[in-house]
């Protein structure tokens, strides 16, 4: 009897040692554990996009360096319109005459005194009415008067430099009407006839191309009352040089080359 206690606690000991000796079963679980735990070592691939963002910053600032050239080249003639309101100019005008003749006995050129008046058709487009006066006293008792006439359509333009300057650029008809009084002192009378004055008249008709500019002298500051405008708005000074082509023939010629200044109100 003894020695079957003996061995059932034999056989007992070592069924026991033989369960501690194996290996611990997985669980059935644990693979989808591992599974669903993968996807988290691969997390960064989705992120990977966030590694592009750079490139569009780098559009981004391509454009605005673009649009900093762009700004920094600025045209030479900007935008802006022509003011409007019409001007009356006051020109003082030197003329250097081809004429032979009148160079011989009076002279080459002269000052002429001017009145003009520019009114705007459109924020390009100005037209320009000049009348002159000049009285010439030459050898002996003669006298040269002559009055220039223009009528002029100018194109106009603001640079995109410089506020308050105006350039123009004209083309259009022009007039010389002129008369020549008193004796020629190297004339002779006929025989029987007594040297008197005379009295020479004409006109020539002609084309006149002019440039020049207009600029602001900030004399007319704008009124801070509500509702209260300056009828002037600008006096400006002009500077101006043009070329008169006069039809040839009998009589004298007034082909002249022009250069004057002049004093501008705009209204």
């Amino acid at each position: 009897m003894l020695v079957n206690v003996l061995a059932s606690l034999f056989f007992a000991t070592s069924a026991l040692a033989a369960e501690g000796d194996a290996p611990a079963e997985t669980p059935p679980d644990a693979p989808a554990e591992e599974s669903a735990d993968a996807p988290a070592e691969d997390a960064p691939a989705e992120d990977a996009p966030a590694e592009d963002a750079p490139a569009e910053d780098t559009g981004a600032a391509d454009d605005e360096e673009e649009g900093q050239e762009k700004a920094e080249k600025k045209p030479l003639l900007g935008e802006r319109q022509a003011p409007g309101g019409a001007r009356v100019v006051l020109r003082g005008v030197g003329e250097m005459w081809h004429d032979t003749a009148i160079a011989t006995r009076f002279k080459g050129g002269g000052i002429v005194a001017g009145l003009g008046g520019v009114v705007p058709l459109n924020g390009l487009l100005a037209l320009d009415a000049e009348i002159a006066y000049s009285r010439t006293t030459g050898e002996g008792e003669g006298t040269l008067q002559i009055a220039p006439m223009s009528l002029l359509v100018e194109a106009r333009f603001l640079p995109a430099a410089g506020d308050g300057l105006e350039m123009f650029a004209g083309l259009g008809p022009a007039m010389v009407v002129w008369s020549e009084s008193g004796q020629d002192p190297t004339a002779t009378a006929p025989e029987g006839l007594t040297e008197g004055p005379t009295v020479l008249r004409g006109a020539r008709p002609g084309l006149e191309v002019r440039m020049g500019a207009r600029i602001d002298l900030g004399l007319v500051q704008p009124s801070l009352m509500t509702g209260q405008q300056d009828p002037v708005k600008a006096v400006e000074l002009e500077i101006l040089g043009a070329r008169r082509f006069a039809t040839t023939g009998s009589g004298f010629n007034w082909n002249t080359w022009r250069l004057g200044a002049g004093l501008a109100v705009r209204f």
